[in-house]
Parts: C-alpha cells; structure tokens; sequence
C-alpha cells in the first residue's frame, strides 16, 4: 500500500476536534509506527490515530482482547491477555490475535471496541 493510500485511509477516519489531521500529521503517525513496528517485527499495522504507544490506554477494566470476525484458518473467536496497561501492550495483544487467526489479509489494527462485560475488548481490523 502506498503513503498516499494510507494517509488517505487514516484521514478518512480521522477527525481530531473539528478539524482533519494535516499530511505532516498523519505522515509522523504512520512513520512512527512503521518504525516500532520494524523493531518489534510486527506484521500488524497500526491504524490509530496516534501513535503514544508508552502512555496508558484508557480500556483500564479490560483485562483481554477478542478477535472474532476474522477470515483466517482459526475457527471461531480467539481470546488473549492484555499483557500491560499502554497502547503498545495493545497492539501486542492485536498482534498476537492476527497472527494466530491466520488472516494476513486484514492486518491493519483500526479499533479495541469495549464489550458490555468491560473486561474484554473486541479487536476491528482492516485490510
């Protein structure tokens, strides 16, 4: 996928306040998660709109991450632990999930959507 593919993806979804993300915005954002992304050896993508991977997520009751809707190999939900309290701690959990589902495919990371139960957090992925 190229940069202006992704920034469009990024700015279609993203609207910070009343205004869009500028390009050298969403530009720092995708290249700072392709760097950790490079370092950890990912193969997820990070899709959010931003990149504060040291700093807390605010799911602070969710203690798991499900992958359900996937179209990998794996049949039926995939469930893991959050393994910390930051984003990055997220996107591993999201990791984790993707690799495991089997679904390369749909690699891009674009939400943890809280369950009723509070302790879960549903995984939305993209392609």
């Amino acid at each position: 996928m190229t940069m202006n593919k992704i920034r469009n993806r990024i700015n279609r979804k993203i609207i910070e306040g009343d205004r869009a993300m500028t390009d050298s915005e969403i530009d720092a954002l995708i290249t700072g998660a392709a760097e950790v992304r490079k370092r950890l050896g990912f193969k997820s993508i990070w899709s959010l709109n931003h990149n504060d991977f040291d700093k807390p997520h605010p799911f602070v009751n969710a203690k798991f991450v499900r992958y359900e809707d996937h179209w990998g190999d794996k049949v039926g939900a995939i469930k893991v632990a959050i393994p910390g309290p930051t984003w990055l701690d997220l996107w591993r959990a999201a990791e984790e999930l993707i690799v495991a589902s089997g679904d390369g495919h749909h690699a891009f990371v674009e939400a943890f959507a809280p369950t009723l139960d509070g302790d879960t957090l549903d995984l939305v992925t993209g392609s």
